[in-house]
This record gives C-alpha cells, structure tokens and sequence, in this order.
C-alpha cells in the first residue's frame, strides 16, 4: 500500500511499508500514452522496510509510480 499526499503547496509525498531489504525505483513520466519513464531514486528499504519519497510537482502534471 503506498500512500499519497501533498506536503504543501506543489509538494508530494509518498510513505508506504513493505517488506525489509527491497530495492525500490521512483520514476516519473509526464505522458502516461507513453512509455518514457524516467527513474528519479532509487533505494532500498533497508531494515524499516519504509519507503519515503517528497518531490516538488511544479511545472505541470507527473505521474509517479514505484517499482520493485
């Protein structure tokens, strides 16, 4: 489950708990008739196994989506 706000004004943030150790990708696309995503973080969810992720959606609309 990953949850997503805004964290103020042209401010996203994303908080989700998932299994220990994966290997997760942020990646950003601003056309989803596409498929020209660009990966913008990528992390482990080290022993937490939470994934935090704040970006600054100004310059119009992004679509986000987290790979594993």
């Amino acid at each position: 489950k990953v949850n997503g706000t805004f964290a103020g004004a042209g401010n996203l943030q994303f908080n989700s708990t998932t299994l220990t150790g994966l290997t997760y990708v942020v990646q950003m696309n601003t056309n989803l008739a596409t498929t020209n995503w660009t990966t913008i973080q990528t992390n482990n969810t080290g022993v937490s196994g939470a994934i935090n992720f704040q970006t600054n959606t100004a310059g119009g609309s992004k679509f986000y989506r987290i790979k594993f």
